[in-house]
């Protein structure tokens, strides 16, 4: 009986060493998507102006620095933003895991 519960006890502890791994796995992979959608935004603006087509922003003297600046900068919103929404979401999970706990401990 005592070997029965050690079991489920050490399976228990398993399982959720398990899940915190698979968990932080998963927010490396949100962390590169969201990254990624950053780079893709950047990678966009380089194709647009690769395209050849005659813009005039190809004569003007600042035309590339502004075009870099304004793409990193769109690139750097875009994961702040997402960064943000991520960290709002995990802010309010982590708040209703404590509420179900809060319950928990009163029943």
């Amino acid at each position: 009986e005592r070997l029965a519960a050690n079991i489920e006890t050490t399976q228990g502890v398993l399982e959720l060493t398990l899940d915190n791994e698979r968990n932080r796995i998963a927010r490396l992979e949100l962390l590169l998507s969201m990254a990624g959608l950053a780079v893709g935004a950047s990678a966009a603006v380089s194709g647009f102006f690769g395209m050849n087509l005659v813009s005039g922003l190809e004569a003007a003297a600042r035309g590339f620095l502004t075009t870099v600046v304004c793409s990193l900068g769109l690139s750097a919103s875009i994961f702040a933003a997402c960064w943000r929404r991520f960290r709002s979401v995990s802010r309010e999970q982590r708040s209703r895991l404590n509420d179900v706990q809060a319950l928990k401990s009163v029943l």
